[in-house]
């Protein structure tokens, strides 16, 4: 919620990070000949009052009604705002001198307003520059002016987090902190007319992800960071044009030299998926997945990381797609399906797929060894070739999905139940949850039947913390959960959420 005005009688004078803008303005004036020039949180006016010097459409606004007042009358327009709350156009030069400096409790409210930037000192830059790309024009920008009394990494951080990419223009130091002048532009993607961004996703090692409308549908864009290699983005581009001809990964949309566009893939990842879905399911994505490594396989193309995929394939509508392709390459002895069985026989996941299956380690090796003795490679250009190459490599789809027995759903119960450690339980409902199930009455009479002794189901209570039934008696369970540190009072786990077991 924005205010639009307040009145308050402190208006600071010119500070020394005013004269860090001011002196920008003057050495680069030819900048700012007519040109649409805003001054947000103008204060003084100092800054609007020197940019009117070079241009006769100079717009300044602040949250201050009583600033506003004493400027009104010069050279250039002023109104009332609470940073872009009433400013309805675009600009080519924003200048932004905000209150920067973190929260200090002992200040005066009207002192703070002008200049606390938050509890931290970047909340207002933050939602400056969430509103800045309505406002500022494609090829115009914005100068920041912050201190080091904020935290610097996380200005750059929100600056790309926004979708915009800066420079250091100036830097001056002082006895305590030093003040640091910023030039933001629009990163490419957001100049694009088809583009309308919505919000920033993620980062990893090599690039930005946005999220974003393309032509009116979700969409993401991934742009390369700065300190990376130049070709992160082309290299991507490259890899999904070849695996989208064999349906593999999301589609690619567009590719320019610093971004690419393709389709927004909704859903979760394989880790978390496997956690709550049921047998078929699960099985339906892993013949999946390996049939698209086979395919990536026989076209010679390694697409890496497959190994340990945890965030590099999401399951859409129980639909795997494969993420992440920027690291891909050519080899004659490709490994995408041995990879992935490696992955399914890690400690963590194997511990995921063992409460719903029975199955081998060692067996899943060996399924891995000899179809590394079988895998041929096609050039990936030839795509009839690859899928015949596929087609006779299909089989070891059937042996993998074959090794995996499904549990019977007692036994489900069982596996999960055990995996539930002291000081924690789980409710009858997210047991059948994580089985794929609603069936939270036949998790309490499996329970009831447990045969294995090994098997804690006192560790299993109802969703509104009471601790339920047990077969030896409810004293007997409240016994034994309050021996293993679990705050019970009148039968009644006391805080449910502190004690939950996360799978």
């Amino acid at each position: 919620m924005t205010i639009d005005c307040v009145d308050y009688d402190y208006i600071y004078e010119p500070r020394e990070d005013s004269y860090l803008l001011l002196n920008f303005i003057r050495e680069n004036k030819q900048l700012f000949y007519r040109k649409k020039i805003l001054d947000v949180g103008t204060g003084s006016g100092i800054l609007a009052r020197e940019a009117s010097r070079y241009s006769d459409d100079v717009l300044a606004v602040d949250i201050n009604r009583r600033a506003v007042n004493k400027l009104k009358g010069g050279k250039f327009s002023v109104k009332c705002s609470d940073l872009f709350s009433k400013v309805k156009s675009k600009f080519d030069i924003i200048l932004f001198n905000p209150p920067y400096l973190p929260k200090d409790d002992g200040e005066p409210g009207e002192v703070s307003l002008a200049l606390c930037g938050g509890s931290h000192g970047y909340e207002i830059v933050e939602r400056f520059l969430k509103g800045l790309n309505g406002h500022l024009k494609n090829e115009g920008f914005a100068l920041l002016v912050f201190s080091s009394l904020t935290d610097r990494s996380m200005v750059d951080n929100l600056i790309y987090k926004y979708g915009f990419s800066f420079d250091l223009i100036d830097a001056k130091r002082f006895d305590f902190e030093t003040l640091f002048l910023y030039k933001i532009v629009k990163q490419d993607f957001l100049k694009d007319e088809a583009v309308t961004f919505l919000k920033y996703l993620s980062q990893g090692k090599r690039s930005f992800v946005y999220l974003v409308e393309y032509n009116h549908k979700k969409a993401v864009v991934k742009v390369k960071k700065p300190s990376t290699i130049p070709n992160v983005v082309s290299d991507e581009c490259f890899w999904l044009s070849i695996v989208n001809k064999f349906s593999i990964g999301p589609n690619l949309l567009k590719c320019s030299k610093t971004y690419l566009i393709m389709n927004f893939v909704d859903g979760e990842t394989f880790y978390d998926f496997i956690k709550h879905a049921n047998q078929k399911s699960i099985k339906f994505v892993l013949k999946s997945v390996a049939e698209q490594m086979i395919i990536l396989d026989s076209a010679g193309i390694v697409k890496e990381e497959m190994n340990h995929p945890k965030k590099h394939i999401i399951v859409s509508d129980k639909e795997p797609v494969l993420i992440d392709f920027e690291r891909s390459h050519f080899s004659n002895k490709p490994k995408n399906f041995t990879q992935f069985i490696q992955f399914l026989t890690s400690k963590s996941v194997a511990n995921i797929l063992s409460i719903k299956f029975s199955f081998d380690k060692a067996k899943l090796r060996a399924l891995a060894s000899a179809y590394k003795k079988e895998v041929s490679v096609v050039d990936y250009k030839n795509k009839d070739f690859v899928m015949k190459t596929y087609k006779k490599l299909s089989s070891f789809v059937d042996k993998l999905l074959n090794s995996f027995s499904e549990k019977s759903f007692y036994e489900q119960v069982y596996s999960l139940t055990a995996l539930i450690p002291k000081g924690k339980v789980l409710t009858y409902g997210l047991v059948a949850y994580y089985l794929g199930s609603k069936a939270f009455r036949a998790v309490g009479s499996a329970l009831h039947k447990n045969p294995y002794k090994e098997v804690p189901c006192h560790r299993v209570v109802n969703s509104n913390g009471f601790v339920g039934g047990f077969a030896r008696g409810r004293k007997k369970k409240i016994f034994l959960l309050k021996l293993e540190g679990i705050a019970i009072e009148n039968g009644r786990i006391k805080d449910l959420e502190k004690f939950l077991f996360k799978l």
